[in-house]
């Protein structure tokens, strides 16, 4: 193997290491396989769902059942019912929130970057927070809030290529993040 996939494989165990210590990484059902294809998509369902984890979305009528595996309660089932599981993409994050005077509702966001990675989901860099850009390697704070601060100014890079138009980001370290894109 070249040294480069024992430094990806090496990154990504020290990930999943840390995500099992602090109890953020979800436990899979013992029968749970990974499934890949374009007509399978990975969500986390977070706060408020029961159990809350990362499940596999299918395209078709199984997508309806994913629905009804994730909720403790009635009231949960009526909220999931307006929602459209096949319109959910890979790597978003589904959580219910408490609006103030109202019905529980649904926020949609996405999941950590180093979620993403471990999951092997691809990353957007539109799609990114300050703290998904320190996980990355060879993206510190310093470069991390310099890439926030172009976004905010210069609006959305479209693509990991437009990245070069930061200070301190040139061709040789976005092509070290691509397989992270």
């Amino acid at each position: 193997m070249r040294r480069g996939a024992w430094l990806l494989l090496a990154a990504t165990l020290i990930i999943l290491i840390v995500h099992l210590i602090r109890g953020r990484f979800v436990q899979p059902a013992p029968d749970f396989i990974l499934a890949a294809g374009p007509s399978v998509r990975l969500v986390e369902f977070g706060r408020g769902f029961c159990p809350a984890g990362v499940y596999q979305i299918f395209d078709g009528p199984q997508a309806q059942i994913a629905k009804y595996l994730t909720t403790c309660d009635v009231r949960q089932q009526r909220l999931l019912d307006t929602l459209d599981v096949a319109q959910l993409k890979q790597g978003e994050k589904l959580e219910i929130i408490d609006k103030i005077g109202h019905e529980k509702g649904l926020d949609s966001a996405w999941m950590s970057a180093s979620l993403r990675i471990s999951l092997g989901v691809p990353l957007h860099p539109d799609r990114m927070t300050l703290d998904d850009w320190v996980d990355l390697p060879g993206i510190g704070g310093k470069t991390a809030a310099r890439i926030e601060a172009d976004r905010q100014k210069n609006g959305v890079f479209g693509s990991l290529e437009a990245l070069c138009r930061v200070p301190g980001l040139g061709v040789k370290r976005i092509d070290k993040l691509k397989k992270f894109f």
